[in-house]
């Protein structure tokens, strides 16, 4: 989510030249309940939203999800520092923080790795419970 509708429309641009399906929102609060109503591998979020910071929203999608159900969140913010200073990885808020102007290729590859990571750990909880069960 991203309140910038130009910004919105690179985002959604690049995540679309790579196959990957796209939905936006403009501000915290539509975001939260677009994420309660449908699952999403990937969150990716300005830090300064109206209605709803980003850092609110993705505590809250935390807190309302669980680990395994959760998308993987990841911040954009022209203030890093600001996002580090709450401790915005470090306490779970986000799995990444990526500073603006945004890096295409940073950003594409931390999607890339994080949504890797993802798929491996469900590929080896899916193994390890068809070993239990057989």
């Amino acid at each position: 989510m991203e309140d910038d509708p130009l910004q919105r429309e690179i985002l959604t641009s690049v995540f679309a030249s790579q196959c990957l399906e796209v939905e936006t929102a403009a501000n915290g609060l539509d975001a939260l309940w677009k994420v309660r109503e449908r699952k999403y591998d990937l969150v990716l979020c300005d830090y300064k939203l109206p209605e709803l910071n980003g850092f609110a929203m993705a505590r809250l999608i935390r807190d309302l999800m669980g680990a395994d159900a959760r998308p993987v969140l990841i911040a954009l913010t022209g203030s890093p520092a600001s996002l580090a200073s709450k401790g915005a990885t470090a306490e779970g808020a986000f799995d990444e923080v990526i500073p603006k102007p945004v890096d295409l290729g940073h950003l594409m590859s931390a999607v890339q790795r994080h949504l890797d990571a993802r798929l491996d750990a469900a590929m080896r909880r899916d193994a390890e419970f068809g070993r239990v069960t057989s």
